[in-house]
């Protein structure tokens, strides 16, 4: 890609279900929106070198996307903050990815794209826990934590390939309003 290309890294926990389908989505997505962007994927917890699970590269064949090249990477393995967005699987990712110090205006729980509200929930829910959190907030934190688990793209892994298919659908509706998001900015 020329240096103007936006950059995205899609990260999960072992980078071999949701974020190389995110990835390999989204840039399917962005190239028939005619963005200019660099794809990749890492996970927090990757053991280096694996293969797509079979169900995800079933599922992305069934899309037209290629997996089957696919190895895992760990994060340590890319450079995080050389990325203009870093989109994160869940909640609990995300909050990871802050803890490297990443700058929170580049690094989402990929839901947040879909729902207004959820991106406010997450940013609320993380001001009250850097305040502190505890018992004060205990009650605000569990009505916010469920809003913000309705828009995590859960783990496949394991899963029949229903939930793959699920999986799917979801990085889909989520990858073109991510693609409108960055078109429109």
């Amino acid at each position: 890609m020329g240096e103007g290309a936006f950059r995205v890294l899609f990260v999960c926990s072992g980078n071999t279900c949701r974020s190389p389908l995110a990835a390999a989505i989204f840039a399917r997505v962005a190239e028939e929106e005619g963005l200019e962007v660099e794809v990749d994927s890492a996970g927090l917890e990757a053991v280096p070198g694996l293969p797509a699970s079979e169900e995800a590269v079933a599922v992305a064949e069934e899309m037209g996307l290629d997996l089957s090249g696919h190895r895992s990477k760990g994060i340590w393995q890319v450079d995080p903050a050389s990325f203009d967005l870093v989109v994160a699987m869940t909640m609990r990712q995300k909050m990871r990815l802050l803890e490297m110090g990443l700058p929170p205006e580049r690094v989402i729980l990929y839901g947040e794209v879909a729902d207004r509200g959820v991106k406010e929930a997450v940013e609320e829910a993380l001001r009250l826990l850097r305040d502190g959190g505890g018992r004060a907030h205990f009650h605000r934190l569990v009505e916010l934590g469920s809003l913000i688990a309705s828009a995590e793209v859960e783990d496949p892994f394991g899963e029949p390939r229903e939930v793959y298919e699920r999986v799917a659908e979801r990085l889909s509706e989520y990858a073109r309003l991510l693609a409108s998001s960055i078109k429109g900015a």
